[in-house]
């Protein structure tokens, strides 16, 4: 018979040892599940929300859980599937995420009801599921909306130049700051520097007071004013004992002096444009054009709110020269006229680079995208919550009236895996006010648009 290490420790110990073992499991779980909570809430909640604003908007992604999950058996699927509609188990035949064993019995059960199989094949879902809301309110004579379309084609011509001095600008100011600081920093480590040399020595002339022997000091050393930035000479030179202990500390170190004095740019530049950079009125003026830069990419989507039109822009994939030539006729003439949408591809993408500063911080699209007038993406779709999302994000009024001004009218686009951009394209031809196509070159794909 195998013993154990209880056998050899007293009962009571055993029952602490075990009683230690069953509170650390205990709290393990209690923390495990409150990080759990913590951290499922707020997703949640966010994709609770996304549901709620889809059934408001009467869109409906017809994912069904017994359907879409590979371990629910065959048994519970048919039962689901007998306590359904026929609209959903028309809806759930074909939507791209349900599995195809379960789409068979959904097929079963809709033939074993009396539907043709030519129904089945041929359904469609309802104009007024694929339907979201205009940005539109009220209505708009055409003469005003000409007005609106010459107002906003005034301020695309304007926010492109504006962002050209702006963001040079800003990028100066944000450099001269940046040197102020290190240099204020190298000054100040200097001076701390000296003042804890100055304490040492202190300290040392105390001890060797009290024990009655000579204090050994280094032999002065000179300022070297050169090697410390030009801000810290006048405070060495205003405070005599700071000058005199500075004397008495050895001189900055060889990566001090790189730090303190080399790779500051403002210093290469000529006396006269250091004097500008570094005054205040240069940097109220980079300031007043940051300011009016954002003014108007927030200002002017206000006033043009509910007042664009969706442009759904529908062109043949995989074509570099006709796609390029597309993206200058929109941010001529289409761009200004609405909001326009497009399905993306390897030619019709984001730009990576405004894409990267986008991520770093999302104000940078403000700046950087009047100027390089990119193509921004507003949704993946690959599933049915990311499909209800799209439809959310279209349903918005502000928020795609700032990314139109913000990309100077360039047309947002759309990823979607292959078996959804047919589902996609439902959604933003029944959403869209009007729809532009170009027919140039007529794939299998464009086809399909058109039927």
């Amino acid at each position: 018979m195998e013993s154990s290490i209880f056998d050899y420790l007293p009962s009571e110990f055993s029952a602490l040892f075990l009683m230690g073992g069953f509170f650390a499991i205990f709290f393990a779980v209690v923390i495990a599940i409150f990080l759990a909570v913590v951290l499922a809430l707020p997703v949640t909640i966010y994709r609770w929300w996304i549901l709620r604003k889809a059934r408001k908007l009467g869109i409906r992604g017809y994912r069904t859980r017994s359907f879409f999950w590979r371990l629910v058996p065959s048994f519970m699927v048919r039962s689901r599937a007998q306590k359904m509609d026929e609209a959903s188990l028309l809806g759930a035949f074909h939507s791209p995420e349900n599995r195809q064993n379960a789409k068979e019995i959904v097929r079963a059960e809709l033939l074993a009801r009396g539907v043709s199989g030519q129904t089945i094949d041929g359904w469609h879902a309802q104009p007024r599921q694929l339907t979201v809301p205009p940005t539109i309110k009220e209505a708009v004579s055409a003469k005003k909306y000409a007005g609106l379309v010459r107002l906003r084609r005034k301020m695309f011509a304007v926010l492109r130049p504006l962002a050209v001095v702006s963001l040079p600008l800003f990028l100066i100011v944000g450099l001269v700051t940046s040197e102020k600081e290190e240099k204020q920093a190298a000054v100040e480590s200097r001076i701390e520097q000296q003042a804890q040399a100055k304490q040492r020595a202190a300290q040392k002339a105390i001890i060797a007071d009290k024990q009655n022997v000579p204090s050994e000091t280094s032999p002065p050393m000179q300022i070297e004013k050169d090697v410390l930035p030009d801000a810290a000479i006048p405070q060495l030179e205003a405070q005599p004992d700071i000058a005199k202990e500075a004397a008495q500390t050895p001189p900055l170190s060889s990566k001090e002096q790189v730090a303190s004095e080399d790779f500051y740019v403002i210093d290469a530049l000529p006396m006269a444009a250091q004097k500008v950079l570094k005054s205040e009125t240069f940097e109220l003026v980079a300031s007043m054009f940051v300011l009016a830069l954002f003014s108007l990419v927030f200002i002017g989507p206000y006033i043009c709110r509910n007042r664009a039109v969706r442009i759904l822009l529908l062109r043949p994939f995989g074509a570099a020269k006709l796609t390029s030539a597309l993206k200058k006729v929109v941010l001529r003439e289409v761009g200004p006229v609405g909001l326009v949408y497009t399905l993306e591809d390897r030619n019709y993408k984001p730009n990576m680079f405004v894409t990267f500063f986008t991520l770093l911080n999302s104000s940078f699209l403000y700046m950087i995208g009047p100027l390089f007038r990119p193509s921004v993406r507003i949704a993946s779709v690959k599933s049915s919550y990311t499909y209800l999302k799209l439809a959310g994000r279209l349903s918005r009024i502000y928020r795609p009236s700032i990314q139109n001004f913000a990309i100077g009218g360039q047309a947002v686009n759309v990823r979607c895996s292959n078996p959804w951009w047919r589902r996609v394209i439902d959604l933003l031809m029944h959403s869209s006010d009007f729809i532009l196509m170009d027919l140039s070159i007529v794939h299998e794909g464009s086809s399909w648009e058109i039927d």
